[in-house]
């Protein structure tokens, strides 16, 4: 059993008896309270990373003698504080329903559930709930956040439990706000001092509900810094949303007025112009943090840029950038089926583990659900080595045909088998988006339309044989297969 949490108001004998039932539990084999004594109890984790369990497996947990005062620290850390004392004078100050502490945990409870009147009347009772802060001390880096009422708002860094985000999350920042709340307001989380604009950004909870970007342009209307403030590693907006893969956000940001100021911002937004002119002047780390952006946010483009530029495909991430991983293991687990063919074409290894979870890009991308990078990465395992490689090619394709195939970069990539030949990007573009098949040449007799025209290192091959081998700059990447014309019908 897993304990479902208690009301913030639940005597501490509710507590007593959820630990004791987690300990018949343990020791009647149950599965999910074995791994909630592996995910929680001290002596499980790992050291370095205390939040990861050791490499013990479930039999060897269950197997291990535990008592009354393992399952209350266990629960405890369910609750996300540091140990049963914590938890203990945590229940005690709640208990007095006229003590600030009931007060403001009442109202994060409402922030929390979006129980708006519940929220609104406690702030007409209490005003300064606004300004107030979390008191609770917990096995988080610092162990006293101080998180605000609006922090919660974010769903991320506060306690695991508490961290959701109701359908009117906005409604609710907006409740707050104007009552008063300090937008820019730190909180002492994940080793540094966060806003709820970092916070938020970072967050998957109200980007699954569809807010986040909402959520972000709320605070900017409060007032927010679109540029960040705050310390440790999450201060700007625009490369926190990044670094997690929140693409929109991040784009709205922009919008909004977040400099696009360096090469790893550039390349996480997918900007290849301004990365290649930023990119001469970068330093070794502002490459290595682009290359891990643009590869882990699913820009092929920009990826191939910094792969020519010397990036090294082997490489870990740096610091802060998922740096217990490859720019491979990031693109399979987010289904960016264009840079993991980029990477390992370039000499990507199959093999490397992540530092964390020991885990392959393959098995990444099986654990993200990405099942046609999954199945790449099975092919590319077993082909054997004297298969001739493969080609990502860039193909520019007119307004009118990107249209119709509902494409809105400037440039598709396809991966094609050498030799690479007019007709095998031509059928290769009709393989990709069948609604095109008719437009750029004809379906039976595959000539090609009269207003469509193809261009290569700016050559006229429109009127080449279709076997005729494309030129070495387009077979590398360096320059772009062109479709010219207007759109034909079919």
């Amino acid at each position: 059993m897993e304990p479902q949490p208690l009301p913030f108001d639940a005597p501490l004998e509710r507590y007593e008896q959820q630990a004791a039932a987690l300990l018949s539990a343990f020791r009647a084999g149950e599965p999910a309270a074995i791994r909630c004594f592996k995910r929680r109890l001290p002596r499980f984790l790992r050291p370095d990373v205390p939040w990861l369990p050791n490499d013990l497996s479930d039999a060897e947990v269950a197997a291990t003698s535990l008592d009354l005062a393992d399952a209350r620290m266990a629960l405890a850390r369910r609750y996300d504080f540091q140990d049963w004392s914590a938890l203990v004078e945590h229940v005690s100050a709640v208990a007095q329903q006229d003590s600030p502490v009931y007060r403001f945990e009442a109202a994060v409870e409402a922030v929390v559930a979006g129980d708006l009147p519940a929220l609104q009347e406690l702030l007409r009772a209490d005003p300064g709930l606004i300004r107030a802060r979390s008191r609770r001390v917990t096995n988080f880096d610092p162990p006293v956040h101080g998180a605000m009422l609006l922090h919660y708002v974010a769903a991320n860094g506060v306690e695991n439990y508490r961290q959701r985000t109701p359908p009117n999350a906005v409604e609710v920042a907006k409740t707050l706000l104007r009552a008063g709340a300090e937008v820019d307001a730190l909180a002492n989380l994940y080793g540094g001092q966060c806003t709820t604009m970092a916070l938020l950004v970072s967050s998957c909870h109200p980007a699954n509900a569809g807010v986040q970007a909402a959520l972000a342009e709320t605070l900017l209307d409060f007032g927010a810094s679109v540029e960040g403030v705050g310390e440790g590693r999450w201060v700007s907006p625009v490369m926190t949303a990044l670094t997690f893969g929140y693409q929109d956000t991040a784009e709205a940001l922009v919008r909004r007025g977040a400099a696009i100021k360096d090469l790893p911002t550039a390349a996480g937004l997918g900007r290849l112009e301004e990365a290649t002119r930023l990119l001469p002047a970068a330093d070794a780390e502002s490459r290595h943090r682009a290359f891990a952006l643009s590869a882990q946010t699913g820009h092929a483009n920009v990826v191939k840029l910094l792969l020519d530029a010397g990036e090294d495909p082997n490489r870990h991430n740096p610091e802060g950038l998922h740096s217990h991983s490859t720019p491979l293991h990031q693109a399979a687990f987010s289904g960016h089926l264009s840079v993991v063919k980029l990477l390992v074409e370039r000499g990507a290894r199959l093999d490397l583990k992540d530092d964390l979870h020991q885990g392959t890009p393959l098995g990444w991308a099986e654990h993200g659900g990405q099942r046609a990078v999954a199945e790449f990465l099975r092919t590319a395992q077993a082909k054997p080595a004297s298969e001739p490689p493969s080609r990502v090619i860039r193909v520019v394709l007119p307004y009118h045909l990107r249209n119709l195939a509902r494409v809105e970069a400037a440039e598709v990539t396809l991966d094609l088998p050498e030799p690479v030949t007019i007709a095998v990007v031509l059928e290769a573009i009709e393989a990709r988006f069948p609604v095109l098949r008719g437009t750029i040449r004809d379906h039976g007799t595959l000539r090609r339309r009269p207003f469509i025209r193809y261009f290569a290192c700016k050559e006229d091959l429109s009127l080449e044989p279709t076997d005729t081998q494309l030129p070495d700059a387009v077979v590398t990447g360096a320059e772009p297969f062109l479709v010219v014309g207007a759109m034909a019908g079919g």
